[in-house]
């Protein structure tokens, strides 16, 4: 058994060295399992993070994973071997799961479950996958290139807080996505007004909101998705006081607006900010999860 774990280990290593190309050859791939294996590896994944250099690749094999992931070191692949059963666990205790700070980071082909708020109210706790590039103040962009796919996040308590959020972030995805169960919203991008960002064959049901979008526009397409049996199913907005700076503006050339509050001259504006082939059905979804400001919307 173990000959065949190592020629399995050294397909994975040759597999990922050609996907990472000529200009990776430097990186490193750092094996994470639970099983006691010869060669060597991380027993776990923020073990495994902390000791990748730029550019590194981390491979999880199966096995539910408990606690925080941190990412702070940039342009790491995260790579999960199954998507079902690499479980990053969060045991309904109070954090988030895995918390994104720099920028070329890729995650991919796992789970993410349970990982809640204190209470009902928005915090920065209970969120599954979570870029986040705020600055001091809340309103620069820290996150230049961010990529998630094959990610499943849920919560079956009612303090989940966002399944997939990518915050203060441009240049990235959500593909191949699924988020339940969560008070606020399954997936969300917000606090950039030109995102180039994408977020394509998503299902996203049983949420307070499927999507929701503060203060995010510009080049952002949402597509070739589903969002259904939520409360409120898409939900973009703009608001003074999260993800600055306001307003959600979808002209093509929202980079280069740079006043406080954008005014428009004419209605003949380009637009990039587009919702297309996306299926939006039975929401109106009263007993999913909620937290106060959903419960005191219309």
């Amino acid at each position: 058994m173990n000959n065949v774990r190592r020629v399995v280990t050294a397909l994975i290593v040759a597999t990922v060295a050609l996907a990472a190309g000529a200009a990776a050859a430097s990186a490193s791939v750092l094996i994470v399992t639970q099983r006691p294996v010869s060669y060597p590896h991380y027993t776990t994944i923020q073990a495994a993070v902390s000791a990748a250099r730029r550019g590194d690749w981390i491979l999880i094999a199966p096995g539910v994973y408990d606690g925080t992931v941190r990412i702070t070191t940039p342009d790491l692949h995260l790579r999960g071997l199954n998507r079902n059963k690499v479980i990053i666990d969060g045991h309904h205790h109070v954090g988030n799961g895995i918390v994104v700070t720099v920028s070329g980071v890729w995650i991919e082909n796992l789970t993410v479950r349970n990982f809640d708020r204190r209470s009902r109210e928005d915090s920065a706790n209970g969120n599954e996958v979570w870029w986040e590039g705020a600055g001091p103040r809340g309103t620069r962009i820290g996150i230049r290139g961010w990529w998630g796919q094959y990610l499943t996040a849920y919560d079956t308590g009612l303090l989940g807080g966002y399944g997939l959020y990518a915050g203060h972030s441009v240049d990235g995805f959500f593909k191949h996505v699924y988020a339940s169960g969560f008070n606020d919203s399954g997936v969300y991008v917000g606090g950039c007004r030109d995102c180039q960002a994408l977020v394509q064959d998503a299902l996203v049901e049983r949420n307070a909101l499927g999507w929701s979008s503060t203060n995010a526009g510009g080049h952002l397409i949402v597509a070739d998705s589903t969002f259904r049996d939520n409360s409120v199913g898409v939900a973009p907005d703009s608001e003074p006081d999260d993800d600055l700076p306001p307003p959600q503006d979808g002209a093509c050339n929202s980079a280069s607006n740079q006043a406080k509050l954008p005014t428009f001259t004419s209605t003949e504006i380009d637009r990039c900010t587009i919702f297309r082939n996306n299926v939006i059905e039975d929401n109106g979804n009263l007993s999913t999860p909620a937290n106060s400001d959903i419960l005191n919307a219309p």
